[in-house]
């Protein structure tokens, strides 16, 4: 708050005070701080990023969409923004190709991420290409073990190829 009495302005500022409030949970004055940051820089990336996953977190996919693509729009090759809409698409059961296409460009970039892993599996489970699913999720699971969504997913998958047992 006192650098903001010397830069009203700094955008980079807004964006620190947005990361301080949504670390305290208190979402609503760390989106007041991301869109300022926006507002003021509207070219940054990550702050479009950072706004896009505030919004994915309360709930607004629509305006996460949004931003995730304004992040993009500003680099086209951000693999976390291209992780984040696919795995949004995924979801949401759209854009299936498009998702696939975005985090294949992703995993380019970072080839051992399990989160981005996780995210292409998680496409081909909605694409009913459960085999493939599988194969990814399995490799997907060497590293990023600690995630429960991850496990959530492959049950998912294990139960869609009648194998109840592993699902379980």
């Amino acid at each position: 708050q006192e650098a903001l009495q010397l830069e009203p302005n700094n955008a980079e500022i807004y964006y620190y005070l947005g990361r301080l409030y949504r670390e305290k949970e208190d979402f609503e004055n760390a989106r007041i701080n991301y869109e300022k940051a926006v507002t003021l820089a509207p070219t940054n990336y990550r702050y479009h990023f950072n706004l896009g996953a505030l919004y994915e977190e309360l709930k607004d996919k629509k305006r996460a969409i949004e931003e995730m693509k304004a992040a993009l729009k500003h680099n086209p090759d951000f693999p976390s923004a291209l992780n984040y809409l696919a795995y949004i698409y995924s979801e949401e059961g759209e854009n299936l190709d498009e998702a696939e296409e975005m985090i294949k460009k992703a995993l380019e970039k970072e080839p051992d991420n399990g989160y981005f892993i996780d995210t292409l599996a998680w496409v081909y489970y909605k694409k009913k290409k459960y085999k493939l699913a599988l194969k990814f999720m399995l490799e997907s699971i060497k590293t990023a073990r600690e995630d429960p969504i991850i496990f959530d997913h492959l049950g998912d998958i294990y139960k869609k190829l009648g194998k109840k047992r592993e699902a379980a």
